[in-house]
């Protein structure tokens, strides 16, 4: 089911600046199912033109262990591409298991938007 466009288009909503800034806004539960889906369209979202993705988690409803290794790779392959990846939240259902597992420490993660594009 991830070749489905439509499912990567319900769970992130690109926004696109002018400035080569793209704000992802990712919805729902990132599990092993979603997972690939949202993985491709982030780092779809980056290249060339693309600065910063700043990819918002604040509407994340469940973030598994494969949505951590899906946000690890996803600065990882944006990098490659020459894009800059920030995360932005401050749900508890996204930083627990982030602190939990210790994978927080190896992602730029900021309490706002605001704070993210100030960086």
């Amino acid at each position: 089911m991830t070749s489905n466009p439509d499912l990567s288009d319900r769970l992130v909503r690109l926004h696109p600046t002018a400035d080569g800034v793209v704000v992802a806004v990712v919805t729902g539960e990132l599990d092993l199912f979603v997972s690939p889906a949202v993985r491709r369209r982030l780092v779809e979202a980056s290249g060339p033109q693309v600065d910063l993705l700043l990819v918002d988690l604040d509407e994340v409803a469940l973030l598994s262990g494969a949505g951590i290794g899906m946000l690890l790779d996803v600065l990882r392959l944006a990098g490659d591409r020459g894009t800059t990846v920030r995360l932005v939240s401050t749900s508890r259902v996204v930083l627990r298991p982030l602190a939990i597992t210790g994978d927080g420490a190896h992602l730029p993660l900021f309490p706002s938007q605001a704070a993210a594009l100030g960086a």
